[in-house]
């Protein structure tokens, strides 16, 4: 008598579907954002819960600026030339400047924050957001790498960490000391804290001794990230800021919750993407700029078909928030349907991208992210003060169409002349 063969278990499915898994550990690293809303909204106020997503968004900014926009160099350069070995060298060589670099722009920022003046909670909110940026800006590193060498378990390695420290200590800090603002900044500072101990071991254990003239080529080729950062963190994340200059920390909470029910969708968007991009990265090591041309519309069908039935499914679910979330946060869900719209224009954003980083031409990327960055501050300013929250959700659309357009325009461009030449 045979046996028949037994299906492959949940784990064994997931461990070989790098989306999957990608989309998990992401989920993980954000669970103080998403699984941890509930608990949050009902332990603090709507202006602190905005107040928290301001210095979020603060760190995010942080965050690129330490990093110089070197973590694109770092996975970059893995697929420079035929053997991983050698590739590998030149990435490790980058990541110790890249380390070199935070340590040395963190240290920068906290001497002004110490001899600014500012008031106590100011300093000590600023610095708690300071060091959540520098984990974050070094947690990249290995996130980044081990990504673009499909190492899926690695990656789940540093995930945990950045789980395990912010989950705990923001249940011990708000929960247990009941701290409010104060904890979940705390617990911000203290999960970059471990992440950036256990990047830096992972760092210094990379081979390639740090070179200068290494450091520089990465430099010349992360440049343009860096206003490319600044003007999409102005697009995700500008909005909040002007509520809050306005004065409109009320309605800012909501408007974060919001953009964190909407999270997941970016969560599996994100995963797909860094699971498209190795493979693609792969695909123009092996074929070159004509396979590059040719996967370039079904890349963007896939973006799609994975963001509109999500869109549609969190859509039909939003009734189901005020019952989840405190009761103080319930216009959340009214703003929830403009903004699944401008993530579904996202979407083909990031194929568009990809094509243009492997295409060689990412000196259009930050002429693209700056005009829509400018868009995006002049529609803030004009419609914020008059419709408040309102007003953020429209400027957003407008100004992801913006960017999404220029994306797809500038990346047919790049592949016509790649592959003419």
């Amino acid at each position: 008598m045979t046996s028949q063969p037994t299906s492959p278990s949940l784990v064994a499915r997931v461990l070989r579907s790098p989306t999957l898994l990608y989309t998990a550990l992401a989920g993980l690293s954000r669970a103080s954002s998403i699984l941890m809303g509930p608990f949050l909204t009902r332990r603090l106020t709507t202006a602190q819960y905005g107040d928290l997503a301001f210095y979020q968004s603060t760190a995010s900014v942080l965050s690129m600026l330490l990093s110089v926009g070197l973590t694109a160099a770092v996975s970059r350069f893995y697929f420079e030339g035929e053997s991983r070995e050698a590739a590998l060298r030149t990435s490790g060589s980058i990541a110790r400047g890249m380390l070199m670099l935070v340590v040395g722009g963190a240290t920068v920022f906290a001497a002004v924050i110490a001899i600014a003046p500012l008031s106590p909670d100011t300093r000590h909110h600023l610095a708690t957001t300071l060091l959540a940026a520098a984990g974050s800006a070094l947690v990249s590193i290995p996130v980044s790498l081990t990504r673009a060498r499909q190492l899926p378990l690695q990656v789940a390695a540093f995930a945990s960490i950045e789980f395990g420290g912010l989950v705990l200590s923001t249940l011990a800090l708000v929960g247990a000391a009941q701290r409010g603002l104060d904890g979940a900044l705390e617990a911000l500072a203290l999960s970059g804290l471990l992440s950036g101990i256990a990047a830096t071991a992972y760092v210094l254990l990379l081979p390639g001794a740090l070179h200068r003239e290494t450091l520089v080529r990465g430099l010349r080729f992360s440049a343009p990230f860096v206003p490319h950062f600044i003007a999409n963190q102005l697009l995700t994340l500008g909005d909040r800021w002007f509520l809050k200059a306005n004065g409109l920390e009320n309605e800012l909470g909501p408007y974060a919750l919001a953009s964190q029910l909407a999270a997941p969708i970016g969560l599996v968007v994100g995963a797909h993407n860094d699971t498209a991009s190795a493979r693609l990265g792969e695909t123009v090591r092996t074929g070159g700029a004509a396979q590059l041309r040719l996967s370039f519309p079904s890349l963007i069908r896939s973006y799609l078909r994975l963001t509109a039935p999500l869109c549609g499914m969190l859509l039909i679910a939003s009734p189901l928030v005020p019952w989840v979330f405190s009761s103080r946060f319930e216009t959340a869900v009214e703003f929830l349907p403009l903004l699944l719209l401008s993530i579904l224009i996202e979407a083909a954003y990031f194929p568009a991208t990809n094509v243009l980083f492997f295409a060689n031409a990412t000196s259009r990327i930050p002429i693209l992210t700056g005009i829509s960055g400018v868009a995006s501050i002049a529609l803030n300013v004009l419609l914020i003060p008059r419709y408040g929250a309102w007003g953020a959700l429209a400027a957003r659309a407008v100004a992801m169409t913006l960017r999404t357009a220029l994306a797809l325009m500038f990346a047919r461009a790049a592949l016509r002349v790649t592959v003419q030449h």
